[in-house]
């Protein structure tokens, strides 16, 4: 289910590049002696990964071309072997019809090319640097023994030696920019060029260097040498790259900040009907796919400000209903909603109300008799409440998610969990549980505070302590809610209520 909406678009994406693009076909002549009578191939990046495009079977000689009518987006493509080994090289705008020979020994070391001055350059150029960064890997090998070693002088002296090497690649990068400004290698050099962050810090108003000066000036240039609307650019590494770097780890991790900066990036990507496609679809995989808790707010914006509105042109209605219906199946159960109140059946026949627990942290525990893995996990939070009930003044409300009184009642005696406030899920005065807690497996285990808002879900017991721990020192909601969100529904005032076991 995760990944299924991630695929669905990229499916869809890939299938719908070609209407898209507008540069001309191709006519790529090669030739490799030691593969004749073999099958060779053309591959092409879009985003981090690689495709296969075309595939030729290469004469007696060890000569072939790949040739097409189709327009063809520019961007660095592959010439793979059976081996898997390739060899890289670029297809602009300009030069479509060219040859290129190597041979098996050495794909890049033997490689030549006619008909194409970039690619000439190019070859050129990582002939030029494949010295020094094989001498950066093996520095990089050094460096590791080292530090396991705590010998730090070596450490730095090694560090040293690779930031000079990685100095001398980036100034000839630098070379070849200046030189031939307007050629597809010189925009993928400039893309990975970094922010010249300034050495000296600004003064805040107090007299004081502002220590936050070189991140905010880092993140605010950080986009200053990519075009994001350059389809070019899809069609290499880079770009991917860039992309993910930027919401991983710049960025502060937290979902408003998050969805802030996807509105700026979408926005420049826009320009570019491909790059638009492909920066909301890693968007939408990489927030539907995440771990991080709460995150999935970042994946319900994304359907309801782009899904909802239109702006995936390229996804059939069906495919964009799919992603609407996911998002809503969340949104009851964001960090920060105030929970659904649930209205069951106790052990004695009674309704009991989840918003009339009376505890400062409620622990909503979804469960089933016959599960395996509740097996395991309802012991622990046996165990857990016994030991940190006060401390925490917890109360738990455990939902049995099947429909036998009887067995809910056996499994209640096994695990001792006659401290629980016990209810069963199927008889119920108010909603499904299924569809507003999004229970599709058990256990599920949810954390609300004295206003029954969620401020966790799906933790594991091991993991509750150190989270109430920290939330008692630093809660993400500190204040009330809005007196409309939150109002107690007064089914039953005895909470929790003596129970028949």
């Amino acid at each position: 289910m995760k990944k299924f909406f991630a695929i669905v678009i990229l499916s869809f994406l890939l299938i719908n590049i070609s209407l898209a693009q507008k540069t001309p076909a191709y006519k790529i002549q090669v030739i490799i002696p030691q593969l004749a009578d073999t099958n060779v191939y053309l591959g092409y990046y879009y985003g981090k990964w690689q495709y296969v495009r075309d595939s030729i079977k290469l004469d007696k000689n060890g000569r072939g071309t790949f040739h097409t009518n189709d327009t063809v987006g520019s961007g660095m493509y592959l010439l793979i072997t059976p081996s898997k080994k390739y060899l890289e090289f670029i297809l602009n705008d300009n030069e479509r019809i060219f040859t290129i020979e190597t041979d098996t020994t050495d794909l890049l070391g033997n490689a030549k090319v006619k008909g194409s001055k970039e690619n000439e350059l190019f070859f050129q150029f990582n002939k030029t640097i494949s010295k020094p960064s094989k001498e950066i890997y093996q520095l990089q090998q050094k460096v590791k023994d080292f530090k396991q070693k705590n010998l730090n002088d070596s450490v730095k002296y090694y560090n040293d030696k690779i930031k000079n090497l990685i100095d001398s690649i980036n100034t000839m990068k630098l070379k070849y920019m200046e030189q031939y400004p307007n050629t597809l290698l010189a925009r993928i050099f400039k893309a990975t060029k970094e922010p010249e962050i300034p050495d000296t810090l600004p003064l805040t108003t107090d007299g004081k260097p502002d220590s936050t000066y070189q991140y905010y000036y880092y993140k605010e240039h950080y986009w200053d040498n990519i075009d994001l609307a350059d389809e070019a650019l899809l069609r290499t590494p880079i770009y991917h790259n860039k992309l993910e770097f930027y919401f991983n780890n710049v960025i502060v991790q937290h979902p408003d900040s998050i969805i802030k900066e996807i509105d700026k990036v979408l926005a420049k990507a826009s320009k570019n009907k491909e790059t638009f496609k492909y920066v909301l679809w890693w968007l939408t995989y990489n927030y539907e796919t995440s771990k991080v808790m709460g995150f999935d707010k970042i994946f319900v914006y994304l359907a309801d400000n782009y899904y909802k509105t239109g702006k995936a042109f390229w996804l059939p209605e069906t495919s964009v209903q799919r992603i609407l219906d996911r998002a809503n199946e969340i949104r009851p159960t964001l960090i920060g909603t105030i929970a659904t109140n649930l209205i069951l059946l106790d052990t004695a026949k009674n309704l009991i109300s989840l918003h009339n627990i009376n505890a400062k942290y409620t622990l909503l525990y979804f469960w089933d008799p016959t599960c395996g893995h509740c097996k395991k996990e309802t012991p622990k939070l046996v165990d857990f409440y016994n030991k940190y009930k006060d401390t925490f003044n917890l109360q738990v409300f455990a939902v049995c998610t099947d429909s036998s009184f009887n067995e809910m009642k056996k499994a209640i005696k096994t695990y001792n969990m006659y401290d629980f406030i016990n209810v069963n899920g199927i008889y119920t005065a108010s909603v499904d549980f299924r569809k507003y807690y999004d229970i599709y497996s058990t256990p599920v285990l949810y954390v609300l505070d004295q206003y029954k808002r969620i401020i966790a879900k799906r933790l594991s017991v091991d993991q509750l302590y150190d989270f109430l721990k920290n939330y008692e020192k630093n809660p993400l909601f500190p204040d009330p809610p809005e007196p409309m969100q939150w109002k107690s529904i007064p089914i039953n005032p005895q909470s929790p209520v003596e129970q028949n076991y």
